[in-house]
């Protein structure tokens, strides 16, 4: 019995790397096929050569050394250009996402080398470096506007919740930019890459030829005109835009092999660093707090004090403002009335896991207390030991939950500040959680923010109820 498919009892179209890299195989076939017959149908070589005389002079001219020579200077002066001016681009918008005033003196210049003409940023460049070095300037003056642009939106439209609550538990701001700003900002660079590159070997070809700038690319595409040798020409062409599809793929791979280098590279500094001491008898207390959004109080002003051996548990229900509390002590929501404290870093948990999805279970921990066995040994109280290695995306969200929670106790902070710890966690879980933050709360101030007095009585905690705001 014959089988149908969705589209009518017609075969499915194949999917998948394979085919796509023979689609577009028999693309560039096609392309080439109708380039051979436009030459043959003009037959004129002069006018236009084909491919089969463009890949004989292209094989002549790659058994010299010139050839060779010229490909390599070429490709120095797009690499200086390109990889200087991306890195400077990348930091000139960090500067301009954290400063709005820099943000402000930079558009200016930035929009105008992104409009200005190649041509007549060339003429410039000559004037300033001559033509020896007007092509790897070119390039930069062509690519620092699009790294810059693209490092701005990007650091501006990045997820920070991680990064926040790595600051509040004491994270270094290398560590962070390493495991979360550059991990946030590599689909921006990935995606100029992809544009990029092949716009900088553009540009600094076209400044080559203007400048009659040595043995360079540009120099040998302006040769072969002046001597009418057409094939020479379209085989200098086709190398310049081999070159370029080779770098375009060698640069984007390193943007995005660079993601998880970066993230271990935060740890590795985090355990380098090793872990801050704890103080001792440090309290954790509020005094007529009052949260507030849009002018409007969430609850009536709480006064509690947690210290060592003491627990405290807000309790109040869903919407009651008990995590607008937790955003008050780690310093994200300004209180409308009262204060907190301390200032100090906070071990944290909030009611969203807040992990680095790229790291183990076993990394994002150390990331933040700075001792490996540290991180093994609190998660080994909470989790199976085959998850301490797994990458937390690859968590269920009870095991991620729990990896939060190790974060949170590892922290070298003293006080704890933990958001509905028991959350989507089974019967068997809730008791090792438990049993973990009640041994913390023995020697460390502890606020605990939850739904009703039976898990304040898990926990071992003093009660705190938390009311609705008079009128609400």
């Amino acid at each position: 019995m014959a089988s149908t498919s969705p589209n009518g009892g017609r075969p499915a179209p194949a999917h998948g790397p394979a085919a796509a890299r023979r689609a577009r195989a028999a693309a560039v076939l096609g392309w080439l096929a109708l380039w051979q017959l436009a030459a043959w149908a003009v037959g004129r070589p002069l006018l236009l050569s084909g491919p089969v005389d463009a890949a004989a002079s292209l094989v002549s001219l790659a058994s010299t050394g010139a050839y060779w020579g010229s490909v390599g200077l070429s490709a120095l002066h797009v690499a200086l250009g390109f990889l200087g001016s991306a890195a400077l681009g990348c930091l000139m918008g960090a500067a301009a996402s954290r400063r709005p005033g820099v943000r402000v003196a930079l558009e200016p210049p930035m929009l105008a080398l992104k409009a200005v003409p190649v041509a007549c940023l060339v003429v410039i460049l000559l004037l300033w470096v001559g033509s020896a070095g007007v092509g790897m300037a070119c390039v930069a003056m062509v690519v620092l506007p699009a790294y810059y642009f693209s490092a701005l939106e990007g650091l501006g439209a990045r997820d920070r919740t991680v990064e926040r609550a790595l600051a509040v538990m004491g994270v270094g701001r290398g560590s962070r930019l390493l495991a979360c700003s550059w991990p946030g900002l590599q689909p921006y660079l990935a995606a100029t890459s992809r544009v990029t590159v092949g716009m900088a070997w553009k540009a600094g070809v076209a400044a080559e030829l203007i400048a009659l700038s040595g043995t360079t690319l540009g120099a040998q595409v302006y040769q072969a005109k002046l001597l009418l040798d057409t094939p020479a020409l379209m085989a200098w062409t086709v190398t310049v835009v081999a070159c370029a599809a080779v770098s375009e793929r060698l640069v984007t791979a390193l943007v995005a092999a660079s993601v998880p280098w970066a993230r271990r590279l935060a740890v590795s500094l985090a355990v380098r660093r090793g872990p801050a001491a704890r103080e001792p008898g440090t309290v954790l207390w509020a005094r007529g707090l009052e949260v507030s959004h849009g002018g409007v109080p969430v609850a009536a002003p709480v006064t509690l004090e947690a210290a060592p051996g003491d627990p405290v548990a807000v309790v109040g229900p869903s919407g009651a403002g008990k995590s607008s509390l937790a955003a008050a002590w780690c310093g994200w929501l300004g209180p409308s009335a009262g204060e907190c404290g301390p200032d100090a870093p906070l071990g944290l948990l909030t009611q969203g896991t807040d992990l680095v999805d790229g790291l183990t279970a076993e990394e994002n921990v150390a990331l933040v207390c700075g001792d490996a066995a540290e991180a093994r040994s609190v998660l080994g109280r909470l989790l199976p030991e085959g998850c301490l290695g797994r990458p937390v995306r690859g968590l269920s969200g009870g095991q991620r939950r729990r990896v939060a929670l190790a974060r949170a106790l590892a922290a070298p902070a003293g006080p704890l500040v933990l958001d509905e710890p028991f959350s989507g966690l089974d019967a068997g879980a809730r008791d090792s959680v438990a049993a973990a933050v009640r041994g913390a709360a023995r020697t460390r101030a502890v606020v605990f923010l939850v739904h009703g007095p039976e898990e304040a009585a898990r926990l071992g905690a003093r009660v705190v109820p938390l009311s609705p705001a008079a009128g609400a």
